[in-house]
């Protein structure tokens, strides 16, 4: 969910339209109906997301990180049996 701050607040919005494909608008009142937030609220959380800036990571690193994930999954599968 998203996090509020006074900026948040209906009265310090701005007022805007747009036209978007109906998934989009589907998954979008979807997520704002199961995490109990208003339709608005959810189209700021991922406008919010959206805009945050991109973590760039190596191409070395990010291997490195799947790898260990894949290893901690195969361990909790090796152990599950």
């Amino acid at each position: 969910m998203t996090t509020t701050c006074a900026s948040d607040k209906p009265e310090n919005r701005v007022p805007v339209s747009l036209r978007i494909p109906p998934k989009i608008a589907e998954a979008v009142e979807a997520y704002a109906s199961r995490n109990g937030v208003r339709k608005t609220d959810a189209y700021v959380h991922f406008l919010q997301l959206g805009l945050q800036p991109a973590n760039p990571v190596s191409e070395g690193e990010g291997i490195e990180k799947l790898q260990m994930q894949m290893d901690e999954v195969l361990c909790l599968l090796r152990a599950s049996r």
